[in-house]
């Protein structure tokens, strides 16, 4: 069922944007496999725009109508840029050293919740959420 054709799909942080010639089984095994919001048609710039959580079945779907397949990713900064200053449990929080403990409990909670790798889509979540326990352990704040 493959075409003698180029499919490129540009994977970001955010989507996959899904480049084609028309081949209208394609275009019809999309709109079954993908529902609305997890897949859209971006007519300005003429592009199927899908979910990133879909990546896998969404190359699988190409390699099964295109002779070509071409996928992109953008190559990451790194997360967080490396400092030379050592940071304090006050830095990684975002409070001053004379913030009271009702403060320092209040900043822990929001800042876990920005960035719990299980609630945030961010790429250094894992990394930042044990900074924040660290920090959190260290200023030993009751429970």
């Amino acid at each position: 069922m493959s075409t003698d054709s180029l499919a490129q799909l540009h994977i970001s942080e955010v989507d996959i944007r899904c480049y084609t010639p028309f081949v209208e089984e394609f275009v019809e095994e999309l709109k079954r496999t993908f529902k609305f919001p997890d897949r859209r048609w971006d007519a300005e710039d003429k592009v199927w725009v899908i979910a990133l959580r879909h990546e896998r079945t969404i190359i699988a779907l190409c390699r099964k109508y295109f002779s070509d397949v071409q996928i992109h990713r953008p190559k990451r900064a790194p997360s967080r840029p490396a400092s030379t200053a050592v940071q304090t449990p006050y830095d990684v929080l975002y409070i001053k050293p004379t913030a009271p403990v009702e403060v320092v409990a209040a900043a822990y909670r929001a800042l876990a919740r920005k960035y719990h790798p299980d609630l945030s889509g961010r790429p250094d979540a894992h990394e930042r959420m044990l900074e924040l326990n660290t920090a959190y352990e260290r200023l030993g704040v009751p429970k």
